[in-house]
């Protein structure tokens, strides 16, 4: 189907499109989903049975079982201003790595992430192992 077939298939339905508000959110959900998935498959250098990457994704994974791999794991996101926490989720900082060269760099993927549902403002500083204290935002865990 070419754009034309598109376009007068939509008007045989009747349909009138977006109206400005819910356009708006549509895109808001979507920049913001962009910018976590973005995080999520960042690679990240890895030591594990050899030298390899992995992503933030399997990180996340690996930072739930105990022991030396799983604080390996929660190290290297800490590095990274990311970590996971039971209740709130994913918590990401403003200083994240991450972003850095991104449309989300200087701490705007801060506003971004804010847009997913269920998102929020972290209450108080947060201390990521190996960057030390920030502000951020948590990311429930249902986002992921």
């Amino acid at each position: 189907m070419d754009q034309d077939q598109a376009l007068a298939w939509l008007d045989q339905m009747r349909w009138a499109g977006l109206d400005a508000d819910a356009a708006s959110d549509v895109a808001a959900d979507a920049e913001g989903r962009q910018c976590l998935e973005h995080l999520l498959q960042h690679p990240v250098p890895w030591r594990g049975a050899q030298a390899t990457t992995i992503t933030v994704v399997d990180l996340l994974g690996l930072a739930q079982i105990p022991g030396t791999s799983g604080d390996d794991a929660r190290k290297a996101l800490g590095t990274r201003a990311i970590k996971v926490d039971r209740e709130r989720g994913l918590c990401i900082g403003g200083r994240c790595p991450v972003f850095a060269g991104t449309r989300w760099a200087n701490r705007n993927h801060l506003d971004r992430l804010l847009e997913l549902p269920g998102a929020n403002r972290l209450a108080n500083r947060e201390h990521f192992s190996g960057i030390g204290n920030d502000r951020g935002v948590a990311v429930p865990a249902w986002e992921l």
